[in-house]
């Protein structure tokens, strides 16, 4: 099952608004299948796609491709294919049980490519954010999924020094060579979000995006209330209660959670730039998208896959 066309894969990361370029997406899957653009619904693609391309089971390949099959022949004549699931990287939680920030995502990236779509002009797209906003917001949404733990003992099992979006856009250049990724600042999507849309979607433009978020997260006052109710309730008794102080304790009304002291917070900035800056002197070739200008429609060179 040789894919001819773009195939556009959002990898993420995490927190940096998947959840709401997906639920966009899959708002406006029936206008852009009239547009020749087909996508598949994250409802559909993780226990097919996701699954394959994350376990390299052999077996999982061929419901994978049929999903992709089928989500192509409804926006027949297709152009272009777009997918997302940021658990294609793996979990951030790799930073806090040992297996290290995302480093099986070069091989995931590398079984879907190859493996499971055969796709001859595969488009990495790949948001980063400020380091010590997406260990926060990280930590924010373990407490949903998880027994409750406070930041401190978060941070006790997690490596600052493993954050690197350098070492993981390298990585990926290695798959599918750095002409064929687009990186953007999780800040641009703030602002812009239509500019990110267009590069993902070749061009094609979608009618109004709503602003609201899909799950905001939780708020400062929300996390000292939760960790407040140790130890009178045990940490899973406390995972229980999250909802109710998200509801209680709004984002909108209440400042986000920072955890860092300002130095620390300082340093986790500048380090963030001075990598962002190394990529662009690394990579040249990956596409760092801005808002100085609406971004144009992106389509890589016809070049071998893989870099030097």
């Amino acid at each position: 099952m040789a894919l001819p066309f773009p195939v556009a894969i959002h990898l993420g990361v995490h927190k940096t608004a998947t959840s709401y370029i997906q639920r966009v997406l899959a708002a406006n899957a029936a206008v852009l299948a009239a547009r020749g653009i087909a996508y598949l619904p994250l409802e559909t693609m993780r226990p097919t796609v996701t699954r394959a391309s994350v376990t390299g089971v052999a077996a999982h390949f061929a419901p994978a491709r049929q999903t992709v099959a089928e989500a192509v022949q409804r926006a027949a004549p297709v152009r272009r294919l777009v997918l997302s699931d940021e658990n294609l990287l793996g979990s951030p939680e790799g930073l806090v049980d040992g297996r290290g920030f995302y480093r099986a995502a070069a091989d995931h990236a590398a079984f879907l490519i190859h493996a499971v779509l055969e796709a001859e002009q595969p488009l990495l797209f790949l948001c980063v954010r400020s380091y010590e906003e997406f260990v926060a917001s990280a930590y924010a949404e373990l407490l949903w999924h998880r027994p409750f733990r406070t930041f401190d003992e978060y941070l006790e099992r997690f490596s600052l020094d493993a954050l690197s979006w350098r070492d993981l856009v390298r990585r990926l250049c290695r798959v599918a060579g750095p002409e064929r990724l687009v990186l953007w600042d999780f800040r641009l999507f703030q602002r812009c979000p239509e500019a990110v849309f267009a590069a993902l979607l070749g061009g094609s433009e979608l009618p109004a995006l709503p602003r609201d978020r899909t799950r905001p997260s939780l708020s400062g006052k929300a996390i000292e209330a939760l960790g407040a109710l140790r130890p009178q309730a045990s940490d899973e008794a406390i995972q229980g209660e999250v909802g109710r102080m998200h509801r209680r304790f709004p984002r909108r009304a209440h400042p986000a959670f920072q955890p860092f002291h300002p130095a620390m917070r300082d340093r986790l900035q500048r380090r963030f730039v001075r990598d962002l800056a190394a990529i662009r002197a690394e990579f040249p070739a990956v596409r760092i998208l801005d808002d100085e200008a609406r971004p144009q429609p992106f389509e890589p060179p016809d070049v071998t896959l893989g870099c030097s």
